[in-house]
């Protein structure tokens, strides 16, 4: 029987990561968080000093890093009056509403809210609880599921992988696990201090998973394969993606959210990981530039294609219909050139934006 993490063990190692991150740093400065996030990072220490009953609330300190603030439903007037026509004509309510309109109900999602004190963080809606992280990760999960690609993991009789780039607050490695079902390992690799998020929270929403969180004293590289094997939940620091050369091929890889945030040589790194070690699909769902982000010389996308195989294709008349490069989620399909795998649908369904749909091949 595998040990339950505790929270003591989760701040132990993440603090070793850290100290590991600041030696290697001195040889590789390409695995120091890029500048964006080295200046937010900042402001987040004090997550790592909060006792167990308040880490029951992470959520809550995670919509921070998440690009959001909880409190933004505080005090919304709908919460008054609960008037169903004035919930139903929310942003994030309509948003929910247009990506879940065709697909089958278990795989509509929910913000978790194993604490009653989390329903402050989204809006009551057909007895779930959203919000637009809910809303970003039901954009995936709809745009998987319309590809084939949700029906083909859960019907595999291998176990397969999945591995997401910049996990974040572990919010969808819990839903698309959950949808995937026990035959499957979910991988973050992330920067030490938001795998603090994803661990906290997946201890405290899945307690009956087992996770894996990289303790530098007790890793060993050809253990990879074994450890990808046997836990639910793998959670690696950014720093040693070169350790995957010995592991199998992955079914899916995923980025939400941070590929604009990275360095060009980051995401060239993880590009070409796909490219190596995918058997299936990178979904990337990112906006294309990202004004505040020096270190990034190309649009995420022309970074995708110099590797992959793009699925999706955005063509000129369309980009110029679209709002400014950093303001509109562009949602990708790729898959590896030395693997071609087409999406099972081919296209039956387009990939669904919050502006806009675009078939893909």
């Amino acid at each position: 029987m595998l040990q339950r993490l505790s929270t003591d063990d989760i701040k132990t190692r993440i603090q070793k990561m850290l100290n590991e991150r600041d030696q290697l740093a001195e040889h590789s400065k390409h695995i120091q968080p890029s500048l964006i996030w080295e200046e937010a990072l900042k402001y987040h220490e004090y997550v790592r000093e909060l006792t167990d009953k308040h880490l029951d609330l992470i959520q809550i300190h995670s919509s921070s890093i998440n690009g959001w603030l909880w409190s933004k439903y505080q005090h919304a007037s709908w919460r008054k009056t609960m008037r169903k026509e004035e919930i139903e004509n929310l942003k994030e309510i309509r948003l929910y509403r247009k990506f879940i309109r065709d697909i089958p109900k278990h795989y509509w999602i929910s913000e978790p809210t194993f604490d009653s004190r989390l329903k402050i963080l989204g809006i009551p809606y057909g007895g779930k609880i959203i919000n637009f992280d809910t809303v970003r990760y039901q954009t995936c999960i709809t745009n998987l599921y319309h590809a084939g690609i949700l029906d083909y993991l859960r019907s595999q009789k291998k176990r397969s992988s999945i591995m997401e780039i910049g996990g974040g607050g572990g919010g969808l490695s819990l839903q698309l696990k959950t949808l995937i079902g026990k035959n499957c390992c979910y991988i973050d690799v992330d920067i030490p201090e938001l795998l603090f998020y994803a661990a906290i929270f997946l201890q405290k929403n899945a307690p009956s998973s087992q996770i894996y969180l990289y303790d530098p004293n007790t890793f060993e590289p050809t253990s990879l394969e074994n450890i990808i094997e046997t836990y639910d939940y793998v959670l690696l620091p950014n720093y040693i993606i070169d350790s995957f050369v010995n592991v199998k091929p992955f079914d899916l890889m995923l980025n939400l959210f941070s590929f604009q945030e990275m360095t060009d040589h980051q995401i060239q790194a993880y590009v070409s990981l796909a490219n190596n070690k995918l058997d299936g699909w990178l979904y990337s769902s990112n906006w294309s530039g990202h004004r505040a982000n020096s270190e990034l010389k190309f649009r995420v996308e022309e970074i995708l294609a110099q590797h992959l195989e793009l699925l999706t294709h955005y063509d000129k008349q369309t980009l110029e219909k679209l709002p400014m490069l950093d303001t509109i989620l562009i949602n990708h399909l790729a898959t590896s050139r030395n693997r071609m795998r087409r999406a099972p649908n081919r296209g039956i369904k387009p990939m669904r934006g919050e502006h806009y749909e675009i078939w893909y091949k």
